[in-house]
């Protein structure tokens, strides 16, 4: 088990195991207790003293080579496994499966998703649990129905745990604060992510600005940020917020002569914010569509907004939370499909989307928003119309880029992004009805994330 909310679920499982039906059970604790979850660290206080509890890789290694294990749980990290392993949860995984391998009669049991395994693709990295048995929660996963087709086959049980049909496609708060991550008193700078926002011209130098605050990215919990913009632009950026990062760009507006710099600083960065601010111009288009394409950018998470939306198609880029309103859409759509948009957005047509989608994340803004996937969708019913103020939107596309910084998946941040922005607005009505600014939705969104943030 680890300290989040998948080591919780394990240590519900170890106390169950032992209380109720007097089974031997040893938990193998990897984690840090000053990183738990709130439920993680009061189920662990839980454990009866019959449990026998280790905390060292080393400790696991000598249980697993003079014990004959029957069941082998794993509670590690479920759908928060995206990455890479490395370190003690690498060494743990290895041992569990080599473990496996040598017993006969020993399986491995995954909580919800095995480690490993991305939720959403079923991708696994080269050390991943090998799981005979997943128990998900709610619903299954997309990356389970990958994994289901491969050799040796898990066999796959999905549990309800009381969560209403009704509220399945709705955004709400839980979908923020599972999005934000606790910081410890060990981390240090570039941990919590870093995102490059590419923008601004000299005709719209607010736009950027207005995405940096909400971001917005340091205030959504990233560490590190840069802006690359024209340098007029970049200058006035450092004025507004002096411990920003800014890559200055000769010129007025983004041209072929930055696109190797550009290309540089996106290989730097972990997430991009692409769009505010651009313009229109045919050479920043043609620049901006060589970036999004290129092969070392073409598969890292980006936040895609404004103009940026006028200069690709859905089947063009990859792994990306595209930010259109309704006529930005029809655009997108239009170009994307050769064919018209118009009317409401029915659940027949959302599933048209989800079959054009591809990797990519829709978050259509309007009166409700939309947040859709080629698996799935919710929508979102914060804020009001005072929301229409510009640069409302630069905001909500800070937010996103801001919680994939912090290693969130596409749908998870567009979800949390929208309710965020919406619950300021509604907040900054209460307090000053329609005369509010985005500026004013930016700093409420800050309190809002800090408010939901673990301590």
């Amino acid at each position: 088990a680890y300290h989040g909310n998948n080591g919780g679920d394990g240590f519900v499982i170890a106390r169950y195991l032992a209380e109720r039906e007097k089974t031997e059970v040893t938990v193998a604790f990897l984690g840090d207790e000053k990183k738990f979850s709130p439920e993680a660290e009061d189920n662990f206080r839980k454990l009866p003293d019959s449990v026998r509890i280790l905390r060292k890789t080393s400790e696991l290694a000598n249980a697993l080579k003079n014990e004959k294990y029957s069941i082998i749980i794993d509670a590690l990290l479920g759908t928060g496994g995206k990455r890479a392993l490395k370190g003690p949860l690498k060494e743990a995984v290895a041992m569990m499966n080599r473990h496996r391998k040598n017993r006969r009669n020993c399986i491995i049991a995954a909580v919800d998703v095995p480690t490993g395994t991305d939720p959403d693709t079923g991708k696994t990295g080269k050390t991943h649990v090998q799981a005979d048995l997943v128990i998900t929660f709610h619903d299954s996963k997309p990356g389970l129905e990958v994994i289901a087709k491969r050799k040796p086959k898990p066999r796959i049980i999905t549990a309800p745990i009381g969560i209403p049909k009704a509220v399945e496609h709705i955004a709400g708060p839980g979908d923020l604060k599972a999005c934000l991550k606790r910081r410890d008193r060990e981390s240090k700078k570039g941990d919590f992510g870093k995102v490059l926002l590419i923008g601004g011209s000299k005709e719209f130098a607010g736009a950027p600005i207005l995405a940096v605050m909400g971001l917005s990215a340091m205030r959504a919990g990233t560490d590190l940020v840069k802006v690359a913009a024209p340098e007029k632009v970049a200058w006035a950026i450092n004025s507004f917020t002096p411990e920003l990062i800014t890559v200055k760009l000769e010129g007025d507006t983004i041209s072929k002569e930055h696109f190797d710099k550009l290309l540089q600083e996106s290989r730097w960065a972990d997430v991009l914010l692409i769009g505010p601010g651009l313009g229109r111009k045919k050479e920043t288009e043609e620049t901006i569509r060589k970036l999004v394409l290129h092969k070392d950018v073409r598969k890292k998470p980006k936040v895609i907004d404004a103009d940026a939306l006028k200069m690709i198609t859905l089947d063009e880029v990859e792994n990306s939370v595209l930010t259109p309103h309704r006529g930005e859409f029809a655009v997108l759509w239009k170009k994307s499909t050769g064919r018209e948009w118009k009317g409401k957005l029915t659940p027949a047509r959302i599933k048209t989307i989800m079959k054009h989608a591809g990797s990519n994340v829709l978050l259509l803004k309007g009166p409700e928003d939309y947040i859709i996937s080629r698996e799935k969708w919710k929508k979102n019913m914060t804020g009001n119309p005072g929301m229409t103020a510009g640069g409302t939107g630069d905001v909500l596309a800070g937010l996103a880029a801001g919680l994939l910084g912090l290693g969130n998946g596409l749908f998870e941040s567009a979800c949390a992004a929208a309710w965020l922005a919406g619950k300021a607005g509604d907040e900054c009505f209460k307090e000053m009805g329609y005369g509010f600014l985005a500026s004013d939705v930016a700093k409420k969104a800050a309190l809002i994330a800090s408010q939901l943030t673990p301590k």
